[in-house]
């Protein structure tokens, strides 16, 4: 598991958000997408979170990398995305605070679910 992805999941977990599916051979736009799924109030909501890969990376040959992390309601049987939930891009520096905030607005999204 990545740093990012260890730091994300450290998160999740500490507010009430379990990892329950991970896949990391689904599109060669995405480097992983996960599925947690709340322990905490509105039980049992899903979420579903990709890691997107830089498009631009193959162009200027660099090693494919992560540019951002984006989090969808989980839609059963239903292969496409909606809207997203929340995403933050990884800017050196910034990570820890930008993965705290991804996190806060999945928790705002359950929150408006369970009022």
């Amino acid at each position: 598991m990545k740093y990012y992805q260890e730091i994300l999941l450290s998160k999740l977990s500490n507010a009430g958000w379990e990892l329950f599916f991970e896949d990391n051979d689904s599109d060669w736009r995405i480097e992983a997408a996960w599925k947690i799924r709340s322990i905490r109030e509105v039980y049992g909501i899903e979420v579903e979170i990709s890691f997107r890969l830089d498009p631009l990376a193959g162009i200027f040959n660099q090693k494919p990398r992560v540019w951002c992390i984006t989090a969808y309601q989980s839609v059963e049987g239903n292969e496409q995305y909606t809207d997203s939930i929340a995403d933050t891009a990884l800017s050196k520096g910034k990570i820890q605070q930008n993965i705290e905030d991804f996190v806060n607005e999945i928790n705002d999204y359950r929150s408006k679910i369970h009022s």
